[in-house]
C-alpha cells in the first residue's frame, strides 16, 4: 500500500506540474487491471475534478515535423503517435517519463491484445471479436509498410512498433482539434469519450473519425464501465474536463468510471484486451451471422442484402435491440422478443410467401401471425445450433498448448459468456 500511495503521489506531483488540475482524486493500483482513478473525498454531483490543459496532449500537431516528412501521408495518426510514442521512450529525461512509467509492460500487451496473439489463438475468437481483429490488423499493416519502408527508423523493430501502436489503439481519446470541422455522424468505436469542440471552424473540412486522436496523460487513467459512468469527460480550446455525473454524491474511496461505449465483451477483447465479469455488461451480445447466413440461399441473400437487411444478426444480453455490438441502429426496441429485428426479419424471409415479406418490410410484421409460430422455431433452432458451436470451440480452446495460457483463460470465460446468453435465450422462446 505504501508503494501504491507513493506512486499515487508521485503521478499527482508530475501532473500537477505540467499544468493539470486535480481535484479530490487520485490514481490507484488495481489489482489484476492496472491503474484508475479513485475518489479522495466525497464528490458531488456536477464537480469537475480533474483538468488536462492541451499542452499535455499527445495529437498529430505534437509530432515533430520531421518525423511527420519522414512515414508520409499513409500512415495513420494512430501509427504517427505511435512512432512518437516510440521514439520518446529512447529519451529517458523526457517531460512524460512519469506518465509512460506507467504504461502496460510489452508482455501484458503480448499477453492480453489479441492483435499480437499466435494464429491458432487469434482464430479461436468468437466471430465478432474476429471480424475486427481482421479489420485491426489491415490497418497496423498499413501503419508498419509506411514506417519501416521509409528508411528513416532502423532501429525500430516490428515488436517495439506493434506494442507501441497498440499502447494508442487502447488509449486515445477521441479529440477534434478547434480548428477542423468534424463529421456530424464521426464515431470512434475505441475512444474513450465523444467530445465536442466548443470552438471550431466550419470552413475546414471534415476530418476523418480515425484521424481525431489523442492522448490524454492522467485522464487515461480512468477505466470503463458498461453501467452509468460515474464521469463524463468533454473537450475545449483549453483541453479536457472530467466531471462527476448527475446520479448523486459519491464515496471516498469509490473508483471512478468513464465509457468506453457501448460495447459487447467481443468488442471488448478485441479492442481492448479484457472483458467484463459475467453480468457486468448489458451491452453484452452474440453475433449469429455464423448460423444464420449458412441457411440462406443466394436469392435470398441478395434480397436481404437490397433490402438492407443482410448481417448483423444480434443477440443482446437484456434485450433484442441490435444495439448491444456497439450501437446497431437497426435494432428492434421490443424487449417481448429474443433475438434482433434484424434476425427476424431474415428468419421471417425463409417461412413465409416472398410477396408477404416484401409487404411487411414495407408495413411492419405482425408478430401473432401464422407466421410467428415458425419464426420461433427457427429462432430456436439458430441458438441451439450456435450453443453446439460454443460447446465445441469451448473444447477447441482447451486443447491449445500451455504457452497460450492466459489466452485460453480469457477465451475460455469469453466463449462460456457466449454459451449462458445463447442458453438463457432458449429459454425465452414462447412455446
Amino acid at each position: 500500500m505504501g508503494q501504491d500511495a507513493g506512486l499515487s503521489a508521485e503521478l499527482t506531483n508530475w501532473a500537477l506540474s505540467r499544468g493539470v488540475t486535480i481535484d479530490g482524486i487520485a490514481a490507484r493500483e488495481f489489482p489484476g487491471k492496472g491503474l484508475g482513478i479513485i475518489a479522495l473525498r466525497r464528490l458531488e454531483a456536477g464537480e469537475t475534478i480533474l483538468k488536462v490543459p492541451t499542452s499535455l496532449l499527445r495529437t498529430e500537431f505534437s509530432v515533430p515535423q520531421h518525423i511527420k516528412k519522414s512515414v508520409g501521408t499513409e500512415c495513420s495518426i494512430n501509427g504517427l503517435l505511435a512512432l512518437d510514442l516510440w521514439l520518446d521512450n529512447r529519451s529517458a529525461t523526457h517531460a512524460l517519463s512519469p506518465w509512460r512509467n506507467t504504461l502496460p509492460a510489452l508482455a501484458e500487451v503480448k499477453s492480453s491484445m489479441p492483435l499480437f496473439w499466435a494464429p491458432e489463438a487469434q482464430h479461436l475468437l468468437p466471430p465478432a471479436g474476429l471480424a475486427l481483429l481482421r479489420k485491426q490488423q489491415a490497418k497496423f499493416r498499413r501503419d508498419w509498410l509506411a514506417v519501416s519502408t521509409c528508411g528513416a527508423f532502423p532501429a525500430l523493430s516490428l515488436e517495439e512498433y506493434t506494442y507501441r501502436w497498440l499502447l494508442l489503439w487502447t488509449r486515445t481519446f477521441y479529440y477534434t482539434p478547434p480548428t477542423s470541422k468534424p463529421r456530424s455522424s464521426a464515431r470512434l468505436p475505441r475512444a474513450r469519450v465523444r467530445s465536442t469542440p466548443k470552438s471550431k471552424s466550419s470552413a475546414n473540412p471534415a476530418r476523418p473519425a480515425e484521424d481525431c486522436l489523442a492522448l490524454v496523460p492522467f485522464g487515461d487513467f480512468f477505466n470503463h464501465t458498461a453501467g452509468t459512468p460515474t464521469v463524463t469527460a468533454t473537450y475545449s480550446a483549453s483541453g479536457y474536463e472530467f466531471v462527476t455525473g448527475a446520479a448523486g454524491p459519491i464515496a471516498a474511496g469509490t473508483e471512478l468510471f468513464i465509457s468506453y461505449g457501448r460495447h459487447s465483451n467481443d468488442t471488448l477483447l478485441a479492442e481492448y484486451g479484457f472483458i467484463l465479469p459475467d453480468g457486468d455488461n448489458n451491452h453484452d451480445a452474440v453475433l449469429l451471422d455464423e448460423v444464420i447466413l449458412p441457411l440462406l440461399s443466394p436469392a435470398q441473400t441478395a434480397e436481404l442484402e437490397a433490402a438492407g437487411y443482410l448481417g448483423n444478426y444480434v443477440l443482446g444480453a437484456t434485450s433484442p435491440s441490435g444495439s448491444a455490438l456497439d450501437d446497431d441502429e437497426n435494432g428492434n426496441e421490443n424487449d417481448t422478443e429474443v433475438v434482433c429485428y434484424r434476425t427476424t426479419t431474415a428468419l421471417r424471409l425463409l417461412c413465409m410467401p416472398f410477396r408477404r415479406w416484401k409487404r411487411g418490410l414495407s408495413c411492419g410484421f405482425d408478430d401473432e401471425d401464422s407466421f410467428q409460430r415458425r419464426v420461433n422455431e427457427l429462432v430456436g433452432k439458430v441458438l441451439r445450433t450456435y450453443i453446439d458451436l460454443a460447446a465445441e470451440k469451448i473444447q477447441q480452446v482447451s486443447r491449445l498448448d500451455e504457452v497460450f495460457a492466459d489466452q485460453k483463460d480469457v477465451l475460455t470465460r469469453r466463449w462460456a459468456q457466449t454459451l449462458a446468453l445463447l442458453t438463457a435465450a432458449t429459454k425465452r422462446i414462447p412455446d
